[in-house]
């Protein structure tokens, strides 16, 4: 795991505080921003206010997200959501504590390209968001702006 305290972090997390307290009878949200970092960003700061409450995992669909790859530990593997969705990789294998406590978990891309319109068509998703319901934990999905299948805004 690395540190990721820099003023940039703070201010992130300063600014979604009031924000994160809207999610708590949440159990999925998809993130898109113009920029995929700073989605990236807001994912991390939202999971950081919830990690005190409950479990909170953030999937990198972007495609090795830099944000999200700095806290990774270094020897994360190659696995991430693509291999999830493609070939059956348990998510509890490919998801990546990167707090102390064990309670905020960064699911890396994978060996990518990303199909969007097929990937977020999967019936895999509606089952993932039920165990994350059923364990009260909470899931941030990042996906860019372009990604098939989202409707533009």
């Amino acid at each position: 795991m690395t540190s990721d305290a820099s003023p940039a972090r703070s201010r992130w997390e300063e600014a979604t505080r009031e924000v994160a307290s809207l999610l708590d009878d949440r159990t999925c949200v998809v993130l898109v921003g113009e920029r995929d970092d700073d989605a990236a960003r807001v994912a991390l700061a939202l999971g950081r206010a919830h990690v005190r409450r409950r479990p909170v995992a953030i999937v990198d669909a972007v495609g090795e997200s830099a944000p999200l790859q700095a806290v990774l530990p270094r020897d994360a593997g190659p696995h991430g959501v693509i291999d999830h969705f493609e070939s059956g990789v348990s998510l509890r294998k490919i998801a990546k504590p990167v707090n102390h406590e064990g309670t905020l978990f960064v699911v890396p891309s994978g060996a990518g390209p990303f199909e969007y319109g097929k990937l977020l068509r999967r019936e895999r998703w509606r089952r993932l968001i039920m165990a994350f319901r059923n364990e009260g934990a909470l899931l941030f999905i990042i996906l860019p702006a372009s990604a098939e299948g989202l409707a533009p805004f």
